[in-house]
């Protein structure tokens, strides 16, 4: 996890933030007949422009718990599918109990006739909830709206959360290794008819990596007519800078074989305002220093992607598939400029800055996948490689100005950042399944290799330097990973009863060498990983579910650099050392 580190002008001792005090929203989703309904998406906004603050999953029950609510005025909504309720206006000034928020049933009519479509299912599993989706209404927009529509699925601009946790997304089993805007630019670029399920993995099982939290899996659909067909596609979204998308989807089915091509432009201008404020405490818990700033963010890119899909029958038991996507992002342009006032604990003006935060990105990231199955009678055995490449490199100028409370110009600092990075991952995997009577048994293993090469210089510097930004920071890092995995897992379904069972182990092998630092960091751990899953479904409306994992916590790639990315000079991240990153998780 990324930490934020401010630092003031000048020696500051014993400084902490004063937090705003924050509360509790609880409720609950009932259907018109005062059912609970589970897994409804309750999402809170601001009132004053309706922004998403949080959003939350109810529970089977339909319960909903919000944590954190700072004082304000916000709207609650909650949605299951295409349900919508009314806005609830809350004044949170404390814990507020909301109570029951009433869905209403879903009904088309159009004159004398009813509208009926095919509503899609949810379906609970031992390990996950299944979202069957395929020939429904909710596949008539493209795939990031039928996530939209999921229940139990958070979305935000920021990527999915299952449970409160960020989720790792994966399209028929297999990880997909992008950023946020590249996932939403994939999902809506991919027609919605493409899609035949979504499955929430909360605590996932033995057969995928250890490292993350839960896995949202996407599952394509093979249900398309013999023959070709073709899509265009446009879509226009204004905010308050505007968005474009253009597209196009080819399908190709004979007997053996089946092929998909996508190709999406995306074109946007994206603005993001923040304010920031920060109070300096003293010891006896007195404020002496304020500062307050504003944050605007200007984004232009125009985003490139491909996606390919081809599968070929070899015969009765056996087929070939390989997949692959490219992203392109050429010439990303952001403008940012920070306003900032400081005053004393009694609000009288110190002093103020401004900086102006410009720079440019390109940006690639090409993946394939190879796999070949055989299918027998009571199972499968596959075999599958992988290989993702993704290139980066950063311009960066920051240039801050400083002013006395007249106005009148203190001084000036400013500075150059060049940052290049170069990440390949390569995999290969074997997976065996076999079924006989209730049981079903997976086994497999994995062995996964990636390199990635950092470099950044820090140079052009205008006005001095200072203890948070020197020509000294720059630096060369090279960060290698290899994880020998294996894994054996049991699963059995009765009439009520279902109960599943799994352990992989993981040999993680991992080095971080710094050319600034001038030493090797290294990792050498084997760990053990076990799955436990039981469901008793007493009846149509009502299920008891337990379950238990253990995970691992990994960063991310394009995250493994000690480098810091500066906002200004009083302002920046800075990645941790990467040997507190691996923490198991229960």
């Amino acid at each position: 996890m990324k930490k934020t580190l401010t630092l003031s002008l000048f020696l500051l001792a014993n400084i902490c933030f004063l937090q705003a005090q924050e509360f509790e929203l609880s409720g609950k989703v009932v259907n018109q007949d005062s059912s609970p309904l589970s897994f409804a998406t309750v999402l809170l906004y601001k009132n004053s422009d309706t922004t998403q603050v949080k959003g939350v999953s109810a529970d089977e029950e339909g319960d909903f718990l919000f944590k954190g609510v700072p004082a304000g005025l916000y709207l609650l909504r909650a949605s299951y599918v295409s349900r919508l309720s009314n806005y609830v206006l809350l004044d949170v000034q404390q814990d507020v109990k909301i109570g029951a928020i009433v869905m209403p049933e879903e009904v088309n009519e159009l004159g004398e006739v009813v509208v009926a479509a095919k509503k899609p299912v949810l379906k609970r599993q031992a390990d996950r909830l299944v979202f069957q989706v395929e020939n429904t209404v909710v596949t008539q927009g493209n795939s990031l709206d039928i996530l939209k529509s999921t229940p139990g699925l958070i979305t935000n601009p920021n990527g999915f959360n299952i449970r409160g946790q960020g989720a790792t997304v994966y399209i028929n089993n297999r990880r997909v290794r992008l950023s946020s805007d590249e996932i939403n630019q994939l999902l809506e670029g991919l027609p919605g008819n493409t899609v035949q399920s979504v499955e929430l993995i909360h605590n996932p099982p033995a057969q995928y990596d250890a490292d993350g939290g839960p896995i949202l899996n996407i599952v394509t659909s093979k249900n398309v007519s013999l023959g070709y067909k073709g899509s265009l596609n446009a879509a226009y979204t204004q905010g308050i800078l505007a968005k474009y998308q253009f597209g196009m989807s080819h399908y190709w089915q004979n007997e053996n074989s089946n092929l998909f091509l996508n190709y999406n432009f995306s074109p946007s201008n994206r603005r993001i305002q923040v304010d920031k404020g920060i109070n300096f405490i003293n010891p006896q818990g007195d404020v002496f220093s304020r500062w307050l700033t504003d944050e605007v963010d200007d984004r232009k890119q125009k985003m490139h992607s491909v996606n390919f899909a081809y599968d070929l029958k070899l015969g009765e038991k056996d087929a070939i598939s390989l997949t692959a996507n490219a992203f392109v992002n050429p010439d990303l342009e952001w403008r940012r400029r920070m306003d900032a006032t400081l005053s004393n604990g009694s609000g009288v003006l110190d002093s103020t800055f401004n900086t102006a935060n410009t720079g440019t990105e390109n940006a690639e990231n090409i993946a394939a996948d190879l796999v070949w199955k055989h299918s027998t009678d009571n199972g499968s055995l596959s075999l599958g490689g992988h290989y993702t490449r993704f290139e980066e490199d950063q311009n960066q100028t920051i240039f801050t100005r400083y002013f006395n409370p007249a106005g009148q110009s203190l001084n000036t600092f400013g500075f150059d950042t060049r940052a290049d990075q170069q990440i390949d991952i390569a995999t290969a995997q074997l997976d065996y399944s076999y079924q006989k009577g209730v049981s079903s048994w997976e086994m497999g293993a994995k062995y996964s290799y990636i390199a990635s090469d950092n470099e950044i210089d820090y140079l052009n510097f205008i006005g001095g330097t200072n203890d948070a930004v020197n020509a000294g920071l720059s630096d060369e890092y090279r960060y290698e990973e290899e994880v020998l995995a294996a894994y054996l897992s049991w699963s059995a379904d009765w009439e009520k009863f279902s109960a599943k069972a799994g352990l992989r182990g993981e040999q993680t092998n991992a080095l971080g060498d710094s050319r600034l630092l001038n030493e090797v960091n290294e990792l050498d751990f084997f760990r053990l990983f076990p799955t436990l899953y039981m469901l008793w479904t007493v009846d149509d409306s009502n299920s008891f579910a337990f379950d238990y994992g253990r995970r691992v916590d990994r960063p991310q790639y394009n995250d493994l650099n000690p480098f810091r990315y500066f906002y200004n000079e009083n302002d920046f991240e800075e990645e941790p050392a990467f040997t507190a990153r691996f923490q198991p998780q229960f």
